[in-house]
């Protein structure tokens, strides 16, 4: 009885809880050492941007294609859809225009048009038609001019105020405001004003002509043709917005995803900086202070379509405890489990409630449970069942009766004195504070030793976990009476195997042993929460 009064031990409950994340990782395909570039133009793999020099980088290797020169302070504007211009700002004023060869072949200072004269200085915008060699340039003195650069000649001029953003698209020009965002026709001709009466932060128009634009309250404005009415999103983005050709992302300068059909926000591993996109959004793009980086946008269908709630218990009985998941499914039908970084609330704290991870049924009635991960949110209603046992004062009872009448637990199969040859199980040892108290043979739930070498069964172990009781020391007095011996084994480790596994460690704080039948021993231990933790039967009481 000293190595069982000596070596009690603490209880770390294990609870593994392996979980998967259902982050998309996104693979980098090629980092580019260049930051905070003047300009920039994604024109399929090939990345153009302006830094000092003109420069030509394949995105998918990171390799540097072409480098011209240029004064400190180009801009690079626009790239034509065939690659045969590239359109940079004069930092002494004025456009420059070069071939696909890096050659300058245009330097526009000063336009004419029906007798009249344009004067171009380095404050404009320039981006080109769709599929043409059309380049509309939004001068600083509210001219739009349409000028095409493979014939040299100015199409048309139109007037309007040119102190907005400038885009196009294959159907529209567009012009964005602070409160607004005008649209034209490829002639010229307006179509339509959007109007707000908030402050517009940014907006987007692809080729295909989505617009997207969002305000300082965090809405985002989606139309998927901007000459019809559009829907909004409360995302909470208050930064500069890119829309990718696809209509399916939104990208944001922290480094933030959306997908637009759901409103959620993609969690990946891609950088803090500028998000953006190729044409097909096979390749995604962060700029920023770090080197750029390119990543592959395959994984983005395996982006979250749908939780559920997994509580893997078909009876949800009182007094339960249990650690929920949720199963995650992608855009691609592709299915994770995870139970980190799940935030959980319940509707009803009466029925049941969350601690520390774990789903805590505390009495019969309907409750709601709700799981929120990455911006998505599952929800599970369920009814908590009536324990149908008995209670534990009354299991205590018919534990006691087991003991004094047929020497054994509650519902074993073995008792004292039985042969311990007959019982073919699985091999268990207990040890207190790493030494071994008992070694025998587990049946169902108990563990049965013979300490004595008599062959015969003088010892058994019952393992409370296995009968979801929790039994206190109070409860147990009221059955078993006052304890023979009480003491305070605060410190003391336990530890109980079955096989090769490890089924229980506990720290213990208090053992009690009673009488049964005046000559067996009950030894009951505690956790450190007053909890029985087991129940270990002798054939004989300690002497002293």
């Amino acid at each position: 009885m000293k190595r069982l009064i000596g070596g009690l031990v603490g209880i770390l409950v294990l609870v593994s809880t392996l979980s998967v994340s259902a982050e998309v990782k996104m693979s980098t395909l090629s980092q580019i050492n260049e930051r905070d570039p003047y300009g920039y133009v994604v024109k399929g793999d090939t990345l153009y941007l302006s830094n000092g020099d003109l420069k030509l980088y394949d995105m998918e290797t990171g390799t540097l294609l072409r480098k011209h020169e240029a004064d400190y302070g180009d801009w690079l504007l626009d790239v034509s859809d065939d690659q045969a211009w590239t359109v940079m700002s004069d930092s002494y004023g004025g456009i420059r225009i070069l071939n696909q060869f890096g050659e300058v072949t245009h330097e526009l200072r000063n336009l004419e048009y029906l007798n009249e004269t344009y004067h171009i200085y380095s404050d404009m915008q320039a981006k080109f038609l769709p599929g043409t060699s059309t380049l509309v340039i939004a001068t600083d003195e509210n001219q739009l001019i349409f000028y095409d650069v493979e014939q040299s000649f100015v199409r048309f001029v139109r007037g309007m105020d040119t102190s907005g953003k400038l885009s196009v698209s294959n159907a529209h020009i567009a012009m964005g405001y602070d409160k607004s965002i005008a649209l034209l026709n490829h002639n010229g001709h307006s179509v339509r004003e959007i109007m707000e009466n908030k402050q517009i932060v940014s907006y987007d128009l692809t080729r295909s002509g989505q617009l997207a634009y969002n305000t300082n309250d965090g809405i985002v404005n989606i139309y998927s043709n901007p000459a019809f009415t559009g829907m909004s999103k409360r995302l909470g983005i208050t930064t500069k917005i890119n829309l990718d050709e696809t209509g399916m992302f939104i990208g944001t300068t922290n480094g933030q995803l959306y997908d637009i059909e759901s409103g959620k926000k993609i969690y990946t591993n891609m950088k803090f900086d500028t998000v953006d996109f190729n044409e097909d959004t096979s390749r995604l793009i962060t700029i920023g202070d770090g080197p750029i980086r390119v990543y592959n946008g395959l994984n983005l269908k395996k982006r979250i379509h749908h939780l559920s709630i997994q509580l893997g218990k078909a009876d949800l009985i009182e007094g339960t405890e249990l650690i929920p998941s949720v199963l995650v499914t992608g855009k691609d039908q592709s299915t994770s489990i995870v139970k980190d970084k799940v935030v959980w609330r319940t509707n009803n704290s009466q029925v049941a409630y969350f601690s520390q991870g774990k789903l805590i049924l505390k009495s019969p009635g309907r409750v709601a449970i709700k799981a929120t991960y990455e911006d998505h949110e599952a929800t599970l209603e369920v009814t908590v069942k009536k324990d149908p046992r008995p209670s534990d004062t009354e299991w205590l009872k018919q534990q006691k009766q087991a003991l004094e009448q047929r020497r054994t637990f509650l519902n074993a199969p073995y008792t004292l004195y039985s042969s311990y040859s007959k019982v073919g199980g699985v091999a268990g040892k207990f040890t207190l504070d790493q030494d071994v108290i008992s070694r025998g043979k587990f049946k169902g739930n108990w563990m049965y030793g013979t300490y004595r070498g008599t062959k015969k069964i003088d010892e058994m172990l019952l393992l409370l976990d296995y009968e979801k009781r929790d039994i206190t020391i109070d409860e147990a007095r009221k059955v078993f009476g006052k304890p023979m011996w009480d003491i305070d084994v605060e410190g003391s480790a336990s530890r109980l195997t079955r096989g090769t596994k490890t089924i229980d460690q506990s720290e213990l704080s208090r053992l009690t042993l009673h009488a049964i039948n005046k000559k067996h021993a009950l030894f009951i231990m505690y956790d450190l929460e007053g909890k029985a933790v087991y129940f270990y039967f002798t054939e004989s009481l300690p002497s002293g």
